[in-house]
C-alpha cells in the first residue's frame, strides 16, 4: 500500500495554480527517479550514517561487489559525515538467487525488495532474484541517501522502508548516434552511466551511417580506415578494444548494448571500404551508394560482418536499420537490370523488401533476433506473405520493429512483431531539422503504451491480453546531426529521466500515487522536486545534465546544486 508520504506529497492531476516560490522545500519529497513500481511503505524517522555503510553480498558476484564499492564512493564522496545521535544504518546485506553475471539481455529479471529499519545500528537487505534487480535496488538505496551540507551529515529520511519494485517494461533505452558526430569512449560511459542512474536498461548504439563509419573491425579494417572522421593524428574511431571496453563498462550496469548497422540504404561511406561488388554507387560523384541486393559479394559481405559483430556483442538482439531506401539507385544498374530479367519473380520494387526478409533470416542463422525500422519490418513482412518469389521463407517468430514514422503499434503485437515505440520520443530538434524541441513535462504526459497523448482508442490495454508481452517498451532517439559531445548531455538528461519514469512506473501505481494519467497532467511539485534533485546526483557522477525551472526557493541547494556538489566533481565539470 502506497504510504502516507506518497499519498500526501504527489495530489491528484487537476491543473495547479502558479507556485510561489519560497514556499516550498524539496527535501520535503522523496527523491526517488524514477517512482517505484509496486507496494512501497515508510516511516519518519531519520538514519544517520555517520559511519560509513558496510556492503555484504552474500554470494560471489564480482559485478555486485564492484557496484557495492562504486555506490559507496558515490554516497560517501564529501567524506566522514557529522556524527548524529539517535536511530542509524550501518550495514546493507545483499541476497540474490541467480548469481548469472553474463550479459544482460531483453527480459532480465530487474526486480527487487529493498527494507530498511528505523533502529540503532540497522541493516538494510537488498533481496532480487538475479544481479540486474540489485543493481537496480542498490541505486534506489543511493537515492535514498542524501548529503546536507549544513550539517555536514549524512541522512536517509522517512525510515522504515519496505520497498518492492520491478519495471513496467523490459526495454527502457537511449539511441545515441556516432556516425554524424562522433563521441569520444568517455561520453558513450557517461551515456551509459546515466542510463543505469535513471534505471535505463538499453543503449543502442547507432555506431554508423551514410555519414561515417568509425567502427573498427577486423574482418574489413577499411570500412574505419577510409570511411571515418580521423583528421591527421587525432584518431576518431572505436578499436575491438575500445569496443570491447564499453561492452563490459555497460554490462556492469545492468545496460544492454545494442548495436544498429543499418542497410541497405543510409550506407555511402561503407561502399568505400567494402569488397569489390558489395555497393553500388549512385552517382558519378560517389557520393551516394547503397547494397547491391543482387550481388552474391554483398551478402558475404554481411554475413562476415554479423559473423565478427556476435562475436564482440553478445546482445541477442541486433538492430537492421532498413529505412528509408529508394530504388533509384538500383534502377540506374545494368548489373541490377540484368539480375531482374533473369529473375522474373521478382521486381524493381521488391528488391528492398525481398533484402530485408533475407537479413532478418540472416539474423537468425546468428543465433540474433533482429529489430528494424518500421519501413524495414513492413516490408519483409509484405514480401514473406504476398511475394510470387518461390523459396523466399518465412519472417523468423518474434521479429522486432521500432516504430519512428507511425503511431499506432497494435497490429504488430497481435501478428506477434515485438514493438518498440520512438515516434514522439525524438530529441534530435535544430532549426535546420525540426522546429519543435519537446520539453520534459511533453515527454512525462506522453503514455509510451497509447498511440498519442491524445487518442487513448489505441492503447496496449485494449490488446488482447495473450499479446501484450509483445510491447517492449520505448526508447528516446538522440540523432547525431546537431549532437556531439560538448551538448549530449545537455540534450539527453534533461528529459530522459522523464521518459524513465514512464517506462518503469505503471499508470495504475501512479494512479495509486496521486497522479491522474487520463487528465495527463503531471506538473507537480513531487515530479519538479524529483527530477531536479536527480539533476544533482546526474552531476555528481560526471553527466553535464541542463537545469531545470524549479519553481521553489533558488537558495535550495538542489537548485544551486553547484553548492551542494562533492569538490571533486565540482571540479571535473
Amino acid at each position: 500500500m502506497a504510504s502516507a508520504l506518497f499519498s500526501a506529497l504527489v495530489r491528484g492531476a487537476a491543473a495547479m495554480p502558479p507556485i510561489e516560490h519560497t514556499k516550498w522545500d524539496p527535501d520535503s519529497f522523496h527523491s526517488f527517479v524514477p517512482a517505484p513500481n509496486g507496494p512501497l511503505s515508510n516511516g519518519s524517522v531519520a538514519l544517520s550514517l555517520d559511519g560509513g555503510l558496510a556492503f555484504h553480498v552474500s554470494r560471489p558476484s564480482p559485478i555486485l561487489e564492484a557496484a557495492a564499492a562504486r555506490y559507496a564512493g558515490t554516497i560517501f564522496a564529501w567524506g566522514p559525515g557529522a556524527a548524529a545521535a539517535g536511530a542509524s544504518l550501518v550495514e546493507v546485506v545483499i541476497d540474490v538467487d541467480d548469481a548469472d553475471e553474463s550479459a544482460p539481455q531483453l527480459g532480465m529479471d530487474e526486480s527487487y525488495t529493498l527494507s530498511i529499519p528505523a533502529r540503532a545500528n540497522g541493516t538494510a537487505r537488498l533481496s532480487a532474484p538475479a544481479v540486474w534487480g540489485a543493481l537496480r535496488g542498490l541505486e534506489t538505496l543511493a537515492q535514498l541517501i542524501e548529503f546536507e551540507p549544513a550539517a555536514g551529515a549524512y541522512l536517509l529520511r522517512w525510515a522504515p522502508w519496505r520497498i518492492e519494485d520491478a519495471p513496467q517494461f523490459p526495454h527502457r533505452g537511449l539511441l545515441i548516434d556516432t556516425a554524424r558526430h562522433w563521441l569520444p569512449v568517455g561520453a558513450i560511459k557517461r551515456q551509459i552511466e546515466a542510463a543505469a542512474s535513471t534505471k535505463m536498461n538499453t543503449v543502442h548504439w547507432h555506431a554508423v551511417d551514410s555519414d561515417g563509419f568509425p567502427l573498427e573491425l577486423e574482418t574489413f579494417p577499411a570500412l574505419a580506415s577510409r570511411g571515418s572522421y580521423s583528421l591527421g593524428p587525432y584518431r576518431m574511431t572505436y578499436t575491438v578494444a575500445e569496443q570491447q571496453e564499453i561492452v563490459e563498462f555497460a554490462r556492469q550496469r545492468g545496460v544492454r548494448i545494442v548495436l544498429e548497422m543499418d542497410l541497405p540504404g543510409h550506407s555511402a561511406v561503407w561502399a568505400y571500404g567494402a569488397p569489390p561488388g558489395a555497393f553500388l554507387f549512385c552517382d558519378e560523384s560517389n557520393t551516394s551508394a547503397v547494397l547491391d541486393v543482387t550481388s552474391p559479394a554483398a551478402y558475404a559481405f554481411v554475413d562476415a560482418l554479423l559473423t565478427e559483430i556476435a562475436g564482440r556483442f553478445p546482445e541477442r538482439v541486433l538492430q537492421l536499420g532498413g529505412d528509408e531506401v529508394g530504388t533509384t539507385c538500383w534502377n540506374r544498374s545494368a548489373s541490377v537490370r540484368a539480375w531482374l530479367a533473369a529473375h522474373p519473380a521478382v521486381s524493381l520494387e521488391e528488391l528492398y523488401p525481398r533484402h530485408m526478409l533475407a537479413a532478418y533470416q540472416m539474423a537468425g542463422r546468428h543465433n540474433r533476433t533482429a529489430m528494424a525500422w518500421n519501413p524495414g519490418l513492413n516490408a519483409a513482412r509484405n514480401y514473406s506473405a504476398n511475394a510470387t518469389e518461390p523459396g523466399r521463407g518465412a519472417m523468423p517468430a518474434g521479429a522486432g520493429v521500432q516504430l519512428w514514422s507511425q503511431w499506432d503499434f497494435t497490429s504488430y503485437v497481435e501478428q506477434g512483431q515485438r514493438v518498440v515505440v520512438s515516434v514522439g520520443y525524438y530529441f534530435n530538434a535544430a532549426p535546420t531539422i525540426s522546429n519543435h524541441e519537446l520539453t520534459w513535462e511533453d515527454l512525462y504526459r506522453r503514455d509510451p503504451a497509447c498511440r498519442n497523448a491524445s487518442d487513448r482508442a489505441s492503447c496496449l490495454w485494449l490488446v488482447p491480453e495473450e499479446h501484450r508481452h509483445n510491447f517492449l517498451g520505448a526508447e528516446a532517439c538522440q540523432w547525431g546531426e546537431a549532437t556531439d559531445n560538448f551538448n549530449v548531455d545537455e540534450k539527453t538528461w534533461f528529459r530522459l529521466p522523464a521518459v524513465a519514469e514512464r517506462l518503469w512506473t505503471t499508470n495504475a501505481s501512479l494512479q495509486a500515487r496521486g497522479y491522474s494519467p487520463a487528465e495527463a497532467n503531471y506538473w507537480t511539485k513531487d515530479v519538479v522536486a524529483r527530477l531536479v534533485k536527480h539533476r544533482c546526483r546526474l552531476l555528481q557522477r560526471g553527466i553535464r545534465a541542463q537545469a531545470y525551472a524549479a519553481g521553489f526557493s533558488a537558495r535550495s541547494k538542489w537548485a544551486q546544486c553547484q553548492g551542494w556538489l562533492p569538490p571533486a566533481a565540482r571540479s571535473s565539470l
